[in-house]
């Protein structure tokens, strides 16, 4: 058994994101959770359950049926050994499991299904010694174990068993030559198992539709595809179909919201269904999957719409979390790098957890479990490829913590982190503030082999270290501009483009009124904000005011008023300030704005229109005391003077920087650091303006074990100077990654963190996958969280 204490790196990921803020808190060392998870028993001590369900036991131990390993030695003197079935016990909080042969042969026995405390399996038609074919299905309940043998020709292939209460299950079958789908009702009538054929329903469709039970005497077929392709490239059906059992009749259900495909299904507590994710026509596979999500009604016999998911997934399964059987779904298995959560009381979506990477063929097996306050993950993911490496075998097994709402108004409470696997790239990052925790917001996630789509994910990091998680976004967004106002979040802006959408809609802002409400909070879209989504928008120093830049050249005041409520906002603009010279965002350069507590505002970074010409009016002509006007005109450059503005709305140039162009921050003492790549060594080089001596100085270039071209990212935290990057010390396992701070007096980059080389193996599975946030220490005796989402 080992701690924990170090996570395994994205492998995957492969571009940078934009420099993100951290947050500051008073921590010590010792308050930092160290927790021991010992590793996955080895594939022949105990073989996971692949796509099943599995029993758990009071004290979160997980119990399934498998079948034992059968080989012969080479030595034909020794003898064979037997393929039998046994049931296995397994405790991930403590590392202990068990087998108990139940004196069954195993032959080939299929996907298992969980129906109260009892556990159903089944054959394909295998030769026996007679030569007559026949197929069997087993019922292992806590009392005894039934073994029913029935005739091949009763026999279609089984696509997925569905629980009807503990004493029966659904069998689904489809036709292979008419692809009709039809079923077997398999009933336990005292000691004995009872098959029961249902009608076929006469449609030709793909094995991708979903199938739940409305209740013990019926099966709704939803959605699914008849085209020859997957993923909805041709026909996808919204339509529905339910089986009644006792009548053995289909009827027409009523049609989902969209057509969908390859979506996950559950039936909760009051009878509702849910179905979320999926292919759809909007979706279709490359673009897709999709978020959105519908409840089918047993009321209104009706589907209606829910929040979409904060990741979009296709290929999964839904589990209860521990601890919060009928109160939260886990959407796991899939094919999105994110564990989406459901809460079923407040219809709210929020991220619970993420994988270094998704899997185009999904996962095999999802074990949550809880150890202390904390709850954590397993998950068994299939090998990728095209279709013809679906092993569960491979064992490629991973480890996530789980994140959990907090309840409104609740105290801070729970394990302290040291780090967060956020599992995306391009999400922005508020740093704390206060009583305000920090944000992770947005971003692009992985669904498998070149595929990687947007996050509406929200993540929480409090003052102590506490990650939690909020509600979701309305719109996934890469790269958003987040601002706090009061206790509220204003999310701005962001792309929603990729390789398949060009020319998107511009996306709405949101607004979430406080982060200590839990899932009581919602995101809401705002129409009439007045804040231009492709504008730099950043925080006043006072919590109710924004700045924005405007056209390039005009920065704006804005005054964010709210109720005692804060549910609608709304928004007062006045003109401020004219740049000297037109500036914009340029690929690595973007443009920065803060305020000072002295009240001067510094705009720097990006590119900027050096040649300016004065605008007649007559206004200007007839009146001596009216201010000029401008505009900037000709080349877009690099810049080298950044803009200070005064309190009154004067702007003027600093000094030139050594070198042109380059990478930005803004300390909140008002000091600009550039970063150049273009040097003549090859390493970074590193500049810094003082605000009050209005002069540049150097600072140290990049350590030596900085790889350069790499990925990297630089960020401000107060007045603290974090660097993040690939280091030149490669393995053939990962990519290391580490953290240096700049220490001033010095003039020399002190490392905070670096990873260590994690190598693959069940001695290393308990280390937890990378990390999308890292908790550092600083000198003072505070932490900071840095994203190293990209890198």
């Amino acid at each position: 058994m080992s701690s924990v204490t170090t996570p395994r790196p994205a492998s995957w990921q492969r571009w940078v994101a934009p420099a993100a803020l951290a947050f500051c808190a008073a921590m010590t060392d010792a308050e930092a959770e160290v927790v021991s998870i010992p590793p996955v028993p080895t594939y022949a001590a105990m073989p996971f359950p692949a796509q099943s369900g599995f029993l758990r036991d009071s004290d979160g131990a997980v119990l399934w049926p498998a079948g034992t390993n059968t080989y012969c030695r080479a030595d034909p003197s020794q003898p064979c050994i037997d393929w039998g079935l046994a049931w296995y016990r397994w405790n991930p909080a403590t590392g202990e499991h068990s087998r108990n042969n139940l004196g069954v042969a195993a032959g080939s026995y299929y996907p298992r299904v969980v129906a109260g405390r009892n556990v159903w399996m089944h054959t394909a038609p295998m030769l026996e010694p007679t030569a007559r074919q026949t197929w069997r299905v087993l019922l292992k309940t806590p009392e005894a174990l039934i073994e029913q043998e029935f005739p091949a020709d009763s026999y279609r292939h089984i696509e997925e068993l569905v629980p009807l209460g503990e004493d029966a299950v659904f069998a689904m079958q489809r036709d292979e030559t008419t692809r009709h789908p039809r079923g077997l009702l398999l009933q336990r009538v005292g000691a004995k198992i009872e098959l029961h054929p249902m009608p076929e329903l006469p449609e030709v469709l793909r094995d991708d539709y979903a199938v739940v039970a409305l209740d013990e005497q019926r099966i709704m077929l939803i959605g699914g595809g008849a085209g020859k392709y997957r993923g909805c490239v041709e026909e996808c059906l919204a339509s529905t179909h339910v089986l009644d059992l006792k009548v053995r009749r289909w009827t027409p259900g009523p049609s989902m919201l969209e057509g969908r495909a390859e979506a996950v299904t559950a039936r909760l507590p009051d009878g509702s269904v849910l179905v979320a994710g999926g292919y759809t026509k909007a979706e279709p596979w490359g673009p897709g999957p999709s978020r959105t999500a519908e409840l089918w009604s047993p009321v209104s016999n009706r589907f209606e719409p829910l929040p979409p998911m904060p990741v979009p997934t296709a290929r999964a399964k839904a589990y209860w979390a521990p601890g919060q059987e009928g109160r939260t779904l886990l959407i796991a298995e899939g094919m999105s790098a994110g564990i989406s959560a459901f809460d079923v009381q407040r219809r709210a979506w929020y991220l619970a957890g993420a994988w270094e990477a998704g899997s185009e063929e999904g996962a095999c097996t999802f074990v949550p479990f809880k150890k202390g306050e904390q709850t954590w993950a397993w998950q068994n993911f299939k090998s990728e490829g095209h279709y013809s490496s679906k092993s569960c075998e491979y064992r490629l097994i991973r480890l996530t913590k789980l994140l959990e709402p907090r309840a409104p108004g609740a105290q801070a409470t729970g394990p302290i982190w040291n780090e967060v696997a956020a599992g995306r790239w391009g999400a922005s990052l508020l740093a704390v503030d206060g009583k305000h925790p920090a944000l992770l917001v947005g971003g692009t996630m992985h669904t498998g082999m070149n595929s990687h789509q947007l996050s509406a994910a929200v993540i929480a990091v409090d003052a102590a270290g506490r990650a939690f998680a909020l509600p979701s976004l309305q719109h996934a967004r890469r790269s958003p501009n987040v601002l706090r106002v009061g206790d509220g979040v204003l999310v701005v802006g962001g792309s929603n483009e990729s390789v398949f959408r060009r020319n998107q809609p511009v996306l709405p802002v949101e607004w979430l009124p406080s982060t200590e409400r839990g899932l009581d909070a919602r995101w809401t879209v705002l129409a009439d904000t007045g804040l231009d989504a492709n504008s730099l928008v950043t925080p006043r120093r006072t919590s109710d005011g924004l700045l924005e830049l405007v056209d390039a050249t005009s920065v704006m005041r804005v005054q964010v008023k709210t109720g005692a409520s804060q549910d609608e906002p709304t928004f007062v603009r006045e003109a401020w300030a004219q740049l000297l010279r037109s500036r914009r965002s340029f690929e690595d350069s973007r443009v920065q704005m803060r305020e000072l507590d002295d009240g001067r505002v510094i705009v720097a970074g990006g590119e900027v229109q050096s040649v300016r010409i004065a605008l007649w009016s007559e206004e200007v002509a007839l009146a001596s005391t009216a201010p000029d006007s401008y505009v900037s005109i000709g080349y877009w450059g690099p810049e080298q003077e950044h803009e200070i503005i005064a309190p009154d709305g004067k702007a003027s140039l600093s000094a030139p920087s050594r070198l042109p162009g380059g990478t930005v921050v803004i300390l909140d003492s008002g000091h600009v650091v550039k970063a150049h790549t273009a040097t003549s060594d090859g390493r970074l080089a590193f500049e810094m303006h003082d605000p009050h001596t209005l002069r540049w100085r150097d600072l140290a270039a990049a350590p030596s074990e900085m790889q350069l071209p790499g990925r990297w990212q630089m960020s401000a935290q107060g007045n603290e100077l974090l660097l993040a990057a690939q280091k030149t010390e490669q393995t053939p396992h990962q990519t290391q990654r580490a953290i240096w701070r700049m220490n001033f007096a010095s003039n020399d980059w002190e490392k905070l963190w670096e990873e260590r080389d994690v190598k693959p193996g069940s001695d290393e599975s308990n280390v937890p996958v990378g990390a999308g946030l890292v908790i550092v220490s600083l000198p003072d005796g505070t932490r900071a969280v840095v994203s190293m989402g990209g890198i």
